[in-house]
């Protein structure tokens, strides 16, 4: 079977939008506010990532390495760094999120490539975008019935802490342990 032709453009495009969708997903099941130009540049690097591992094949570039290097750039891009337990964190999910969006696409694509290291499904790109929306939406979705526990939605409470004549104020979500 001959492969197929792919153009840059539009592996670029896919690759960004699917990875946008991940970093979304990642964000909402870790509980972390990352802002859209913040998911973006993070998408960003994944779509260059995927254009140079699949144009220019190289054993670093594509293996382990490569892929985990990647992964931990577009999170830093995306959530920035606070400490090495919710870097990690952060990783997992994004990982946790791609490895089920692929088993999904395998599941519903068909034939697929591997070239460099990239997947490559040889479909119409409306369809791959259809299955990263749909994804998405299933995901907020369980995440807004899992938020339901019969009670009132949580509400925003302002503090104040003075330390040693020092006073820090932030807002915080209220919450009584069930959550």
């Amino acid at each position: 079977m001959p492969l197929a032709v792919v153009y840059i453009d539009e592996l670029a495009a896919l690759n960004f939008t699917v990875d946008y969708l991940l970093l979304s997903a990642a964000a909402a099941l870790s509980s972390v506010y990352a802002s859209r130009l913040r998911r973006m540049a993070g998408a960003l690097v994944g779509a260059a990532y995927a254009c140079l591992a699949f144009f220019l094949p190289r054993p670093l570039l594509a293996g382990w390495a490569g892929k985990s290097a990647c992964a931990g750039i577009m999170v830093l891009c995306a959530f920035g760094y606070e400490n090495w337990r919710r870097f990690a964190r952060r990783c997992l999910m994004l990982s946790v999120c791609g490895a089920l969006f692929a088993g999904f696409a395998l599941l519903l694509g068909g034939a697929q490539r591997v070239r460099g290291g990239t997947l490559y499904a040889d479909m119409p790109g409306i369809v791959v975008l259809a299955l990263c929306t749909c994804a998405y939406i299933l995901v907020e979705w369980i995440l807004h019935f899992s938020r339901r526990t019969g009670e009132d939605a949580p509400a925003l409470v302002r503090i104040e802490i003075e330390v040693g004549g020092k006073r820090a104020s932030f807002s915080a979500m209220r919450d009584t342990g069930n959550r």
